[in-house]
Parts: C-alpha cells; structure tokens; sequence
C-alpha cells in the first residue's frame, strides 16, 4: 500500500502545476468587466438626466404655488400690480428679467405672465371677472423643446376650479 501512495505522488509531482490565469481568461474577465462597468454606466447617466428633469419640473410648480399664494391676496393683476409686485417682492417672477414678458389680452380681459428659466417656462393667465364673479388663475408649465404643456393649475378666488 505503501508504494500506491508513493507512486501517486510521484505522478502529481512530475506534472508541471499552472500558476495564475492564462491570456484567454485574462481576456475574458476584462470583457466581462468591461461590459458590467458600460451597462452600469448608462444606468447612472440615465437616472441623471431624468433627475435633471424632475428637478426643473419641481422648480417650476414650486414658481406656479408661489404664484397663487400671491393671486390669491392680491386684488388686481396688472403689469405694476399687487400681483406683479408680489411675485418681485419674493423673487419668483422679476419684471427686469429679459426671459419675464407680460401681455394684456384686452378682448378676453386676461393678465399673461410667462417666465422661462432653468429649461422651463410657465404661463400665467388671469382672468379678471365681472362685477360679483369670481377671478380666474391658470398656470402652465410649458416644455420649450416641443411647445407642449406639461403640467398645469386651474383656480378661482375662492376655491379651486371645478
């Protein structure tokens, strides 16, 4: 018995051990991690680009809030108004600011504010009522890429619009 075990090991002996990894599963493992480390990659740059839109989206409903708070105090609505100055006083809407434009739609009596910063613009429309009638505020959050209206608010003085 003695020499089976001796002769068994002479055989794992004389063979040559391989040390390390050879090129093929060198090649192989970095293949690997590269194509983990890509797909990884476009996951993170992916999710950056959509916080990036849900951050200007949020800016811009925290400016069309900010915005009713001041309608809803506010008792007229032009351009050197209560409204407008309200909206200047906390820095939401600024008349100097060259992306702010104001119109007045005189057959439909609307105040137009639109406002465009950080990839967004938002549009303002009030609407003053006749005598007894309750104003209108609707704003929209307006994708300046396609023109197309992402989000909007509908509220009369006194409650929201039905």
């Amino acid at each position: 018995m003695k020499g089976f075990f001796l002769s068994l090991f002479r055989k794992l002996n004389s063979r040559k051990a391989s040390r390390g990894f050879g090129l093929v599963e060198t090649v192989i493992a970095m293949v690997v991690i590269g194509v983990v480390t890509a797909s990884a990659l476009s996951i993170v740059l992916s999710a950056n680009v959509t916080y990036a839109k849900e951050k200007q989206k949020q800016e811009a409903q925290y400016t069309v809030d900010a915005a009713l708070e001041c309608f809803k105090f506010s008792d007229d609505y032009g351009e050197d108004s209560q409204f407008a100055n309200a909206m200047s006083l906390y820095n939401i809407i600024r008349s100097d600011d060259e992306l702010f434009t104001y119109t007045y739609d005189a057959s439909f009596q609307h105040h137009i504010y639109r406002y465009t910063r950080h990839g967004y613009s938002v549009e303002i429309r009030i609407t003053e009522a006749a005598e007894g009638g309750r104003d209108y505020f609707r704003a929209a959050i307006i994708d300046p890429e396609t023109n197309g209206e992402k989000w909007s608010l509908e509220y009369y003085k006194g409650g929201l619009a039905t």
